[in-house]
């Protein structure tokens, strides 16, 4: 059994994580889906995190497959984390602070 979670965005959607076969972690629908192959279909994820593509269908047939959507196809705050993964990753600084400390100062570094 899978272990899921909900979305920290959408707050209503079950989802489990996956490792990509390029090692990126993915969010997918906890909900598998049925599939007939199409190398122009949808993105969609196996279980062990393998790439596929096909077109979703409602009720499965001798040739389908199951398989997960990722949550970002589905997600009512699609629209939001796009914005919000977009914004450029701030590099920490090394800052320096002074710190009292009986009655010295030190530098610290606070990353």
């Amino acid at each position: 059994m899978l272990k899921t979670t909900y979305c920290k965005f959408c707050h209503k959607a079950l989802i489990f994580w996956v490792l990509t076969k390029s090692g990126k972690n993915m969010p997918l629908d906890a909900a598998a889906v049925n599939y007939e192959p199409n190398p122009d279909g949808e993105v969609l994820y196996t279980e062990n995190g393998a790439q596929i593509r096909g077109n979703v269908i409602e009720q499965p047939t001798p040739t389908s497959h199951r398989a997960y959507r990722p949550h970002w196809a589905t997600c009512s705050k699609a629209a939001f984390i796009k914005k919000y993964q977009s914004k450029p990753i701030k590099q920490k600084a090394d800052k320096k602070v002074k710190h009292a400390h009986n009655g010295h100062q030190e530098q610290l570094s606070i990353f």
